[in-house]
């Protein structure tokens, strides 16, 4: 008899042809779609828009169909089927097509970095289901926006969040609970444990885990800065870098 594959993020049983776990709706098949965005978005890059599509719809396979993730990624193949019909698949030189080009390899760049979010999406949004988290972090964005404006304060709170609810889902890879971010003017934001006692190993993993997906946060914005030309994406980017890498991270 063959036996059930299990969840890489709740451990729940998975059946192999699952295209997403039907307790935490994860992807089963995330690392090979994110193989595939690279690879599609290093197409589009050098505007080979042909092997592009043929690779997001690869990746359109391994989706649910009743996801945001398919929905996106169908989107983007009606964009290039719009390009393809409107002439070559590759771009000729000259000013207007190199200003294209730049934005099609930001654009290209959001691709998996996008996709890779929204694979966590849902789980990343369960701390915004706290009325403690969700008014705190309008406080947050109260003050940072009379200082700085109200883009540069929603990026800064939302590269935060992302921080902790890394710490946060590790945690709950290990079965432990947490309580959703509380976040603080001038100081950033924290999560508590709730009477859980942990290994070393454990530790250090859900120590490291909220800098990487802060970094993810960072790179995403650092993309759409390259992309768009936004200064503001730039220093959100920077912001998160640096919380990511410099800043406390327990």
């Amino acid at each position: 008899m063959t036996s059930l594959a299990t969840c890489a993020d709740c451990r729940a049983p998975l059946d192999p042809t699952a295209l997403s776990c039907p307790a935490c709706h994860a992807l089963t098949h995330a690392q090979e779609l994110e193989a595939l965005a690279a690879q599609a978005s290093e197409a589009t890059s050098r505007r080979d828009l042909v092997a592009a599509r043929d690779l997001w719809e690869r990746s359109s396979a391994l989706l649910p169909p009743d996801t945001v993730q398919y929905r996106s990624i169908r989107a983007r193949i009606a964009q290039i089927d719009t390009e393809l019909d409107n002439g070559p698949g590759r771009s000729q030189p000259g000013a207007q097509t190199q200003g294209a080009a730049k934005w099609g390899k930001g654009a290209a760049g959001i691709g998996p970095a996008l996709l890779l979010l929204l694979s966590k999406g849902k789980l990343l949004l369960l701390g915004l289901t706290k009325i403690g988290t969700l008014l705190s972090m309008l406080a947050f964005v109260g003050v940072y926006w009379a200082l700085y404006g109200w883009p540069f304060a929603v990026g800064i709170v939302l590269s935060i969040y992302v921080h902790e609810m890394g710490h946060v889902l590790m945690l709950r890879n290990y079965g432990i609970p947490a309580s959703a971010p509380m976040f603080i003017p001038g100081f950033g934001a924290f999560i508590s444990m709730r009477g859980h006692s942990i290994t070393r190993i454990q530790d250090s993993r859900v120590g490291l885990a909220g800098p990487i997906y802060g970094f993810g946060a960072a790179v995403f914005a650092l993309l759409l800065a390259y992309g768009t030309g936004n200064k503001t994406c730039a220093a959100i980017a920077h912001f998160g870098a640096v919380i990511a890498f410099c800043g406390p991270n327990r």
